[in-house]
């Protein structure tokens, strides 16, 4: 699963998991997040990222993220 990460200046800011492509309702709005001023986006591939969301555990999916793209 892809998962969307910002980071500014070496550090984790946020991290994001995209929806579905093909939402069940067409009224769905479909939304990506966007890097601002000094901040870079990155995606990132990430077993089963969704679950650490599920189970209130991010946490360790910011271990991860922070380790493959070598963040402070």
């Amino acid at each position: 699963m892809k998962v969307h990460v910002i980071s500014a200046r070496g550090k984790l800011v946020g991290t994001f998991i995209p929806q579905q492509l093909q939402p069940s309702d067409p009224k769905t709005p479909i939304c990506t997040p966007v890097a601002g001023r000094g901040q870079k986006l990155h995606q990132l591939e990430i077993e089963n990222a969704e679950s650490y969301y599920e189970e209130r555990r991010l946490a360790d999916l910011h271990k991860i993220v922070k380790k493959k793209l070598k963040l402070k």
